[in-house]
């Protein structure tokens, strides 16, 4: 008897999922508490199994499944297959628009942007070394290269204020997220809290990322990273400054259209997971309660 099951993400599937009925007719499932395991990451979920109709067949995922609908990701259309191991545990694996694991898709796309990154380097290099040959005939050209800077910031972006509607941003430390649960390994993912305050609908939409975060885990150098949430993915600039010797950095381009998007409101506690690092980093976006 096969223990498979598939479920397309499509229609009302953010707070519950329904089991085919076939399936729990098949292995007499009743509504209990179950465990959910990604099977690429291990980490665990419990989500319970309610029954909706009087129909005993009628079986959902109900609470605990928005829970494992945010820290995974999940967005309509991705494809879940479900394997039931029996004593109260399914193994899932979450597929992408690829058709394969979002994990193998996260992979990919990390070593695609790091040639790109690597073979932009290498472009950069050879237009600034044929510029310096056509410059340094003439001292106008000296002057102008004596003027280039490595620094990724601007001076001007430095001592400007942000002020948007997303713009005054009170920020807590980041701490980790554990996905712990019984013969599990340790996942710790690195995170951090925002909270959204509005000050004014002008100037520019940015946001400040907490500085020991950045410190820890980002470039020093500005760079693009993606945010994805339960409505899709979205690239976002980080801008790092410096000012008065101190290092930060905020989210830039990008972050408005970000923000309208996923129709943030002020007072909202938005909850940031890295689950790529590397050349472009990649976060999980959440609101948290």
């Amino acid at each position: 008897m096969s223990r498979y099951f598939v479920k397309f993400l499509i229609g009302e599937w953010k707070t519950t999922l329904r089991i085919p009925q076939l399936f729990v007719f098949s292995f007499s499932l009743t509504p209990k508490a179950v465990t959910l395991i990604n099977a690429s990451s291990k980490n665990l979920w419990t989500v319970d199994m309610e029954q909706v109709e009087e129909d005993p067949t009628e079986l959902y995922f109900k609470k605990g499944w928005s829970k494992f609908v945010k820290d995974n990701a999940l967005m309509a259309d991705d494809c879940l297959i479900f394997k039931f191991d029996g004593d109260s545990t399914f193994k899932v694996v979450i597929c992408g628009k690829s058709s394969c694991d979002k994990m193998l898709e996260s992979r990919v796309r990390t070593q695609v942007n790091q040639k790109k990154y690597h073979k932009q380097g290498h472009n950069n290099n050879e237009k600034r070394a044929s510029s310096t040959q056509d410059c340094g005939e003439n001292q106008k050209g000296k002057d102008l290269i004596h003027e280039i800077s490595d620094k990724t910031w601007d001076e001007k972006e430095e001592g400007e204020e942000v002020n948007d509607e997303f713009g005054d941003i009170n920020s807590e430390p980041h701490d980790a997220i554990m996905n712990i649960g019984e013969g599990s390994s340790l996942a710790i993912i690195p995170s951090f809290r925002i909270k959204l305050n509005a000050v004014s609908k002008n100037g520019k939409g940015a946001v400040c990322i907490p500085t020991d975060f950045f410190r820890k885990y980002m470039r020093k150098e500005k760079h693009e990273v993606e945010m994805e949430t339960v409505e899709g993915v979205w690239k976002v600039a980080s801008l790092p400054h410096l000012k008065r010797s101190r290092m930060f950095a905020r989210f830039t381009r990008g972050w408005s259209e970000f923000a309208r998007q996923n129709r943030l409101q002020a007072g909202e506690t938005l909850r940031f997971r890295m689950i790529r690092r590397g050349h472009c980093p990649k976060f999980t976006v959440s609101k948290e309660q």
